[in-house]
């Protein structure tokens, strides 16, 4: 396996356990997506972040600051 795939595997677990745990602390949240360099294939390691789209199932700004918070964590 090349080290690049590795990566990818390791940015994609750390995705996935992200927006579960997200998913998991917020009910409103009803799905995570990520987007940009990483979707799109041309992410380099190290130096590109996870960029993100977080779907709510109601727009609250209760809500919204929470769910900032989390992610802010």
């Amino acid at each position: 396996m090349r080290a690049n795939s590795m990566f990818y595997i390791l940015y994609l677990s750390i995705f996935k356990i992200y927006a579960w745990l997200l998913k998991q602390k917020h009910c409103e949240v009803s799905d995570v997506w990520y987007r940009n360099s990483f979707r799109l294939g041309y992410w380099s390691f190290g130096k590109s972040d996870i960029d993100i789209t977080i779907l709510i199932s109601k727009s609250d700004r209760t809500i919204i600051e929470n769910i900032t918070r989390t992610h802010e964590l």
